[in-house]
């Protein structure tokens, strides 16, 4: 068994269950998510996600201590952690430890704390299908695509996106195309912003019921910006941000930083 100790906001837990399930696939074991509901996120997988197809399970809990006391209920053999700072270096260091699959086997029960990505899965966020209710939404947004460039603007609580992509950067790069595009779909988390970009630009956003991550109805609106995010011909996105990156993996789309000269494109790990 695999037990994912997951904590963060909605991407990181994707990005890091997304590896698990594929290291659960390369081992042939199952998946055990002790998922905690807190401010951060307050809403079940299933509440977000399918699961009728998924061999998982899940177990849902509001408070860290008894996230810790399931999984030494466990009697994890061996705990992979990966800590903080966060630094290239250790990242690789990190990933490195998945790679002997055979002597991965030979422990019973694994346990992976992690906040970000830590392995290649094959069939990156293939089990990842948002609920029905949200699918109705997602495509009735897509069908006001064309040639849509997505535009991702994290504020209220990443700091270094609302340091290093700044309105600025993103009016610039907004600017230098739109001429070329059809429209843009902004996602944000500052009204502000998309008030803004609305005087500006042909936008297609998302009417947000809820910007507490503490609320089902706030996640759900998070599902829907971020497939609609991925469902764009390119996207650009916050420096710093998991959903940025998560939006521009789900189907390999180019990614471009504001604030950053570089061209990135998240196809995988």
């Amino acid at each position: 068994m695999i037990i994912v100790d997951v904590k963060g906001g909605l991407c990181d837990r994707m990005q890091v269950l997304d590896s698990a399930f594929g290291l659960a696939r390369d081992l042939n074991r199952p998946v055990c998510v002790p998922w905690l509901i807190n401010s951060a996120l307050g809403a079940r997988f299933d509440q977000l996600f399918e699961v009728n197809k998924l061999t998982h399970e899940f177990r849902y809990f509001n408070h860290p201590d008894h996230v810790q006391e399931f999984i030494s209920s466990r009697s994890p053999s061996i705990v992979f952690r990966r800590t903080f700072p966060w630094s290239w270096e250790s990242t690789i260091e990190f990933r490195d430890q998945f790679q002997d699959l055979e002597k991965l086997r030979s422990h019973q029960v694994i346990v992976v704390r992690s906040y970000e990505r830590f392995y290649a899965n094959k069939e990156q966020f293939s089990d990842f299908i948002p609920k029905s209710h949200l699918q109705t939404k997602i495509a009735d947004i897509v069908a006001k695509f064309g040639n849509t460039v997505g535009v991702h603007i994290r504020r209220t609580d990443n700091a270094a996106a609302a340091r290093d992509s700044r309105t600025e950067h993103f009016l610039k790069m907004m600017d230098n195309i739109s001429n070329e595009v059809d429209n843009f779909f902004v996602a944000t988390d500052d009204p502000h912003e998309e008030a803004f970009l609305r005087d500006r630009f042909r936008v297609v956003t998302h009417q947000k019921r809820s910007l507490d991550r503490s609320t089902v109805e706030a996640l759900e609106d998070a599902v829907i910006d971020l497939y609609c995010l991925a469902a764009t011909r390119q996207l650009i996105g916050s420096h710093g941000s998991s959903f940025t990156h998560v939006a521009a993996q789900l189907y390999g789309i180019p990614l471009r930083k504001a604030g950053y000269r570089h061209h990135l494109t998240w196809a995988g790990f």
